[in-house]
């Protein structure tokens, strides 16, 4: 007699996702049929019902895509720099009264990084800044003028707005260094406060 068990079909064998082997807890996704198990969403044990807790496991080759930056060049992305709020007294300071002071000289070449590039301008005895053969009013708007050049004419506002005490950098001629125009004005304000400290 045949055996009657070796005819009967034989279940597939039970596949254990991938997220299982890793140690992490799969997230059952609900269904209006049948609640199915979704090997590609995990999350770590040790974090509570909610969710919250350590950062969820990703399954191997699901890891997060390099940013547009990494994956063009290979570099990692930009930082920027963190800013220093200026302060009330070096508000009150103008970019003339730093002329006065001798910190900011006419003729004076002033610097600005922007997207990989450095971009020049030069101080005018007005004090205006002169960039690409065109005068401009103050530093944010050579900074504006910059970013226009760069990006061009549909560049949206929220981008065109510059600091431009933040975005130019010159070299101070006391210390020596090359420094932003907002590190120059808090000398020029920390040097006005020790001379009214040592007056009778």
């Amino acid at each position: 007699m045949q055996d009657l068990g070796a005819l009967a079909p034989r279940s597939a064998p039970t596949r254990v996702p991938t997220c299982l082997r890793l140690g992490a807890v799969p997230v059952r996704r609900s269904s209006a049929s049948q609640p199915t198990w979704c090997p590609a969403v995990c999350r770590d044990p040790r974090a509570d019902d909610h969710g919250n807790g350590p950062r969820p496991r990703m399954t191997p080759g699901s890891e997060d895509p390099p940013s547009p930056k990494s994956r063009a060049s290979g570099q990692p992305p930009l930082t920027r720099s963190r800013k220093t709020a200026a302060s009330e007294d070096e508000r009150q300071v103008g970019f003339e009264e730093m002329m006065a002071a001798g910190r900011v000289t006419p003729g004076a070449t002033l610097h600005g990084d922007y997207m990989g590039q450095r971009h020049t301008a030069t101080v005018l005895t007005t004090g205006q800044i002169r960039y690409q053969e065109k005068v401009y009013p103050s530093l944010s708007a050579a900074g504006q003028a910059v970013k226009l050049h760069v990006r061009g004419r549909d560049t949206p506002e929220s981008t065109l707005s510059t600091d431009g005490w933040e975005f130019w950098r010159t070299a101070d001629p006391v210390c020596g260094d090359e420094v932003s125009l907002k590190t120059l004005r808090r000398r020029v304000v920390r040097t006005q406060r020790d001379q009214r400290k040592s007056c009778p």
